[in-house]
């Protein structure tokens, strides 16, 4: 079932002295139950997209939908959790009291309400900052404030927009150990980053954005194809069995690891048995035979480049 599903999205910001296209053709479905990562660069129109999907921002054209409901329809984010670029909270207020009257929101029972904000605070750290004005809080503290804010009310499907933008690195593990326990107890987990890392570590499926269009969607399987660089060889043997092995067909080169030990590498995976064939006539004893992987940030530079 699809829990997001977003239909030919364009956005064009009018002046009076230009337009500007930020959203372009924007189609994507984020299936019940996935993590999905919304990757791009700054300015690529990921913000723009969510504003559209939050009914923020109204569409030229197109149409999104939460749960099979329009997201103009305010019933579309009854059981959402939305954390925006950047959090703004009243800052008169405490952060004990910003959480409570999150929760009001939804018509959680004070004493819940209260037991889920002290959970969520301990476990982001916040605990001592709990009675302080949110005028007080550092802009990472602001960002854990509105992460616990975004799930208080243990939604169904949360959105956040650049979560990690301002977190420590106690608070980006902090964020990735608790959006995998969301989702492990069901929730739908939508969430846009320019830090590539962030998205390959998480999700199971990523839509790549670049001035306003779908450059690709990539499955985890898919991007686990497009990382394959090839295969390292390790093998025992003399210093004249792996010279004959580094001018077999295919093969590039030989590096010798020290006393025995050699390796060798091939691009194709087809190529694999062929190469472990004369390897074995060759005398040679296989070791190990490790897969050579390029990252997400290769792929998604490669990508770049080819939609330009």
């Amino acid at each position: 079932m699809e829990a997001i599903k977003i239909e030919n999205v364009h956005k064009t910001f009018r002046s009076l002295k230009k337009k500007q296209k930020a959203v372009d053709g924007v189609e994507f479905c984020v299936d019940t139950g996935e993590i999905f990562g919304f990757l791009g660069p700054n300015g690529a129109g990921k913000s723009t997209t969510i504003k559209i999907m939050m009914d923020l921002i109204k569409a030229d054209e197109g149409k999104v939908l939460i749960n099979g409901i329009d997201s103009t329809d305010y019933r579309s984010r009854k059981n959402l959790g939305f954390l925006p670029e950047n959090p703004s909270f009243v800052e008169n207020l405490t952060g004990m009291e910003t959480l409570m009257f999150q929760t009001s929101m939804h018509n959680i029972q004070k004493r819940e309400a209260a037991d889920r904000a002290h959970k969520l605070m301990n476990l982001f750290e916040l605990s001592d900052s709990a009675d302080k004005q949110i005028r007080k809080y550092s802009k990472g503290m602001v960002q854990r404030l509105g992460i616990i804010a975004a799930i208080i009310h243990k939604p169904d499907i949360i959105i956040l927009d650049e979560p990690m933008s301002g977190l420590d690195p106690v608070g980006r593990y902090l964020f990735k150990k608790t959006i995998r326990q969301l989702n492990k107890e069901g929730a739908t987990i939508f969430f846009s980053s320019h830090i590539i890392n962030d998205i390959e570590d998480l999700c199971s499926n990523v839509a790549i954005l670049n001035k306003g269009k779908i450059v690709k969607t990539i499955s985890k399987n898919e991007m686990k194809y497009l990382s394959s660089a090839g295969y390292k060889i390790i093998f025992e043997g003399n210093a004249q069995s792996a010279a004959k092995a580094g001018k077999l067909s295919n093969v590039n080169g030989v590096e010798n690891l020290g006393e025995t030990l050699y390796a060798i590498m091939i691009k194709e995976a087809e190529l694999l048995i062929p190469v472990l064939e004369k390897l074995k006539e060759l005398d040679l004893k296989v070791i190990s035979i490790k897969p050579i992987r390029k990252d997400l940030e290769s792929i998604f530079i490669k990508l770049m480049r080819s939609a330009k």
